[in-house]
């Protein structure tokens, strides 16, 4: 509880500590003489403006409570500021220009650093980051955080100098506020990085394995120009209302889980890969996505499609696993539903379309809608399953080359090829019911293989063709008779 009120300078030739307050007259300061020289203060100690000069291979050893308060205080030289284990520092104003080593619990709350000394922060220790009053800047030459790190962002906090790899990091904040900083090695289930209503905008832009947890909670906002690689079981869930600040965001999605369940109606764009059997997951009615990589996608685990407004998929995509799809989808590249495992695109509560693409349905793959199936100049290869079930199909410009397997429209009322439209029947079951409409118009329809089809083919327009070897067609009840095209 001593108190030591100097009016000169202090110049420290062996170790000392204070284990009380310490004040100055006027602006003199603490000067370290030799090196290896430690100065320990605790219980209160307050650099209140002036400067503690430092010298190679001194130290400055916090014990207990200490804070730096005032403006015109400083730190400097080539010493070592320690922050020892149970020790709370607290840095609210002045100069530091000095190598820091937290073991305990560090408080930095203004802009700190000179971008030529380093900043460590070692297992078990705290290093907590807050901008009340203003932005506040971290400017270090290197960064060593081995341990937890909470960041409250009312006004921006930036990180600059290298990069900052930290075992988990947990930010807060309000909306507009952004941390910023080059984060790398994101790895560990049991070190997750937490951002709600702030947003971390990250500025790394070489590829970044991740195998952390990330959350985006709240209103907040996750940005980027790297690709993320997902890996080690991990998972990226963007949920509340957060979103990827109107920006591209790059995933490559491997043995872990993409979550979107975020409530916000901005589009949302991912250039997405698939280098693993991950998990991708939608699921908010407001929801709007736009998947545009330049690489084929291809799921080797279940995707579900639970709810959206609506769902681009601007890429090639290889399904080799089961799409629950729940809400609209536009596919706008090539599709190919593969045999690989047993697998389908199911469309119940929502739209499918495809606008000028293609799709491959072969072996045990199959597509299955019970709503809006819309082929819109999309090429439909089959040799496995399609089945329609919703009221009125209208497919325009499509080339349908049945190869084996079903094509099923006897849950529907009317099939309608328009447009220039080819149906080539070469193998399989073309299935339709008593009261089922196959309307061609302005299109061709051609059978090379003897088969059986119940419904009624109608021809609306001079401009349609019609060719078969052998082909049954059942007409509907009263009349129930049998037509032969050859």
């Amino acid at each position: 509880g001593s108190t030591i009120l100097m009016s000169g300078e202090l110049t420290i030739l062996g170790d000392s500590s204070f284990e009380g307050d310490i004040g100055f007259v006027g602006s003199e300061k603490v000067i370290f003489g030799a090196n290896d020289i430690d100065l320990s203060v605790s219980d209160g100690f307050i650099f209140a403006g002036n400067e503690v000069a430092t010298s190679s291979g001194s130290k400055i050893l916090t014990t207990n409570a200490v804070s730096m308060t005032n403006a015109g205080a400083s730190i400097t030289g080539d010493g070592l500021l320690e922050i020892l284990v149970g020790s709370t520092f607290t840095f609210d104003a002045g100069t530091i220009s000095i190598d820091i080593s937290n073991a305990g619990t560090f408080n930095i709350n203004n802009n700190i650093g000179d971008g030529l000394h380093s900043l460590e922060s070692i297992s078990g220790s705290i290093l907590d980051i807050s901008s009340p009053s203003g932005p506040v800047t971290l400017d270090f030459s290197s960064y060593d955080i081995q341990t937890s790190v909470f960041i409250t962002c009312t006004n921006d906090i930036s990180f600059v100098g290298g990069p900052i790899d930290t075992n988990d990091l947990t930010i807060d904040g309000v909306d507009a506020c952004v941390v910023t900083m080059d984060l790398i090695n994101i790895t560990g289930a049991s070190n997750p990085i937490s951002v709600t209503d702030a947003t971390l905008s990250l500025t790394t832009i070489a590829d970044t394995d991740v195998s952390s947890n990330i959350s985006i909670l709240g209103s907040g906002d996750f940005t980027s120009a790297a690709t993320y690689n997902l890996k080690g079981g991990s998972v990226f869930s963007l949920a509340d209302s957060s979103s990827f600040g109107g920006s591209p965001i790059s995933f490559d999605l491997g043995d872990s889980t993409l979550s979107l369940t975020t409530d916000v109606s901005s589009l949302l764009t991912i250039d997405l890969s698939t280098s693993g059997p991950g998990s991708f997951v939608v699921d908010n009615s407001n929801i709007n996505l736009l998947l545009n990589g330049a690489t084929t996608l291809s799921n080797t685990l279940k995707w579900e499609f639970k709810s959206c407004a609506q769902i681009d998929v601007d890429q090639n995509w290889n399904l080799v696993a089961d799409v629950d799809q729940l809400c609209p989808v536009d596919l706008l590249q090539i599709v190919d539903v593969q045999q690989l495992v047993e697998n389908q695109l199911t469309s119940t509560t929502g739209s499918l379309v495809c606008d000028g693409a293609a799709m491959f349905v072969t072996g045990t793959g199959s597509i299955s809608s019970s709503k809006v199936f819309s082929m819109d100049n999309c090429d439909l290869t089959n040799s496995g399953d399609v089945l329609l079930q919703t009221n009125d199909v209208s497919w325009l410009a499509t080339d349908i080359v049945h190869n084996g397997g079903n094509f099923d429209i006897s849950g529907i009322s009317s099939f309608d090829i328009t447009g220039g439209s080819d149906f080539a029947w070469n193998a399989g079951n073309f299935i339709g019911a008593v009261g089922t409409n196959f309307n061609v118009e302005s299109s061709s329809f051609s059978a090379s293989v003897a088969g059986s089809f119940i419904g009624n083919l109608i021809v609306k327009s001079a401009s349609s063709t019609l060719a078969s070897v052998v082909l049954f067609i059942v007409h509907s009840a009263p009349r129930k008779e049998f037509w032969i095209l050859v």
